[in-house]
């Protein structure tokens, strides 16, 4: 998969997003019930709440501060 986004604090949230998004398909398919699909008004209100609530500067400082409280290296 290739994520392309114009800062990559936009790019990481996508992946997230995606990662989330793909985790919990597989999740509800292994119940093995039919599966309902959402109706698009709704995902679209799920995404601008998305965005809004989180902004993609707030999502890459969330997740440096996430990385720096378990003690990972990642700056070097």
């Amino acid at each position: 998969m290739l994520i392309v986004g114009d800062t990559i604090e936009k790019t990481m949230l996508w992946l997230y997003q995606l990662e989330r998004a793909c985790m919990n398909e597989m999740l509800a398919l292994q119940t093995g019930r039919s599966l309902r699909r959402i109706p698009v008004e709704a995902a679209q209100h799920n995404a601008d709440m998305s965005v809004e609530s989180m902004g993609e500067a707030g999502y890459l400082e969330g997740m440096k501060e996430v990385l720096e409280a378990e003690g990972q290296d990642y700056a070097t």
